[in-house]
C-alpha cells in the first residue's frame, strides 16, 4: 500500500459504488457522498482506472458490468454499499 494513493481494493470498491449509484433500484443504497468520494478516488488512481470513470456514465457499460458481476460474484456491489452504510451508521 502506498500512502499517496488508494489501494487496489479501495479502487475496486470505489468503482463499484460509483457504478451502483447510477442504478435506478439499488443506487439508493449508495450515499451521495460515497459516490462522489468514489469518483475522486478513481480520478486519483492509475491512468487505466481514470479512463474507466467516463465509461461508468454510460448505461451500456453499467449493464455489461452488471452482467459480469452476476456471473462472477452476484450481489457484491450491493454488499459493498450496504456494508459501507452499516459502518457509517455505526460510527454516527
Amino acid at each position: 500500500m502506498n500512502a499517496d494513493r488508494p489501494s487496489a481494493t479501495a479502487l475496486i470498491v470505489a468503482a463499484g459504488l460509483t457504478a451502483l449509484a447510477h442504478d435506478r433500484q439499488l443506487g439508493r443504497f449508495v450515499a451521495p457522498a460515497a459516490a462522489a468520494f468514489g469518483a475522486r478516488a478513481i480520478e486519483a488512481g492509475p491512468g487505466t482506472l481514470r479512463q474507466l470513470l467516463p465509461q461508468i456514465e454510460r448505461r451500456a457499460f453499467r449493464l455489461a458490468l452488471s452482467t459480469v458481476e452476476r456471473a462472477i460474484l452476484p450481489g457484491i456491489l450491493l454488499h459493498y454499499a450496504l456494508r459501507k452504510r452499516a459502518i457509517e451508521d455505526s460510527v454516527r
